[in-house]
């Protein structure tokens, strides 16, 4: 996550500024609070997660369950809270130091939305994955969000005579968004699959559970299947050139090519560990594809 926000701020964001010869508002102090705020939360989250998962853990991954084997139940609700707060003082700090306080308030809404997924959601058929997949890809415009009031903020010509809307910035970012919320969301559905003995000891009503393995596989794929034809038509019609030609074809499409492959043919459950394992790896090389951004705004610049 935080190599993620790092990677939108200045191999997307502060490069696409350079363009139109501006500053960044939202300096790398902000950056790193903004960091902290999101590892420290998403940490609690885990460690919710595990506390609630120990029954489930006990079936699915025995040998790697840390809750119950190396830590107590009361000293992982201790350390839950602890980050989720720490997560929140510093979400408070990065919201007021650029003025929008009221946006801090997202932070405790996300603590909550993880300690119902943990608890509840991951449970239901679908409402956990698409509440984690939204919030991976939330990671991905954060730093948009906090860039945008300080350039509408700004005295500079350039943006009080509409030459860069400060929203372009959260477009940009917007791509990446999309990318990490449909290979999440096909993760979240393959890792149900992985977990199916255990869940099913809790009555849980996950989609691998309620759709059966075909249903489940044919709903991965579908997603898959959207994730390429999204970024064949985002170079279609934004991206029109060589060098993302080649990156989404030899990083992107033929991974995912290849992953729909293996996971056609997953029967048991270390099959299904290694496509999710392999589909966190796409996930990294479309974060990545923000250097090829960086390459092309820089160059741009450099040719004018």
């Amino acid at each position: 996550m935080a190599f993620a926000m790092c990677m939108m701020t200045f191999a997307v964001i502060h490069p696409l500024l350079q363009l139109f010869n501006l500053q960044p508002t939202f300096t790398n102090l902000d950056l790193a609070f903004l960091i902290l705020a999101v590892v420290l939360i998403a940490a609690g989250g885990y460690v919710i997660n595990d506390y609630f998962d120990t029954a489930v853990d006990m079936v699915n991954r025995p040998d790697t369950q840390i809750v119950s084997n190396v830590i107590s139940r009361s000293s992982a609700a201790t350390y839950h809270i602890t980050l989720s707060i720490l997560g929140c003082i510093f979400g408070f700090m990065v919201s007021i130091r650029i003025g929008i306080w009221k946006v801090g308030f997202m932070y405790p809404i996300i603590v909550g939305l993880l300690w119902f997924y943990s608890s509840t959601y991951k449970k239901q058929f679908l409402i956990g994955n698409i509440v984690v997949s939204v919030l991976t890809g939330l990671v991905m415009v954060l730093p948009a969000l906090y860039e945008i009031p300080g350039l509408q903020n700004s005295q500079n010509p350039v943006i009080q005579y509409g030459a860069l809307d400060p929203f372009l910035l959260l477009y940009q970012c917007l791509g990446f968004a999309i990318f990490a919320f449909l290979s999440n969301f096909a993760r979240e559905i393959i890792k149900d699959m992985e977990d199916i003995k255990g869940d099913k000891t809790l009555n849980a009503r996950t989609l691998a559970i309620v759709l059966g393995e075909k249903g489940a596989k044919i709903t991965v794929i579908s997603i898959l299947t959207i994730t390429v034809a999204t970024l064949v038509y985002c170079y279609l019609n934004f991206l029109n050139e060589p060098i993302t030609a080649i990156y989404f074809s030899v990083a992107l499409i033929a991974p995912l090519i290849f992953l729909t492959y293996r996971f056609i043919k997953a029967k048991e459950k270390k099959d299904y560990h290694f496509c999710s394992i392999f589909l966190k790896f796409i996930m990294l090389l479309g974060v990545l594809y923000a250097f090829v951004i960086r390459h092309n705004f820089l160059t741009f610049k450099d040719s004018y």
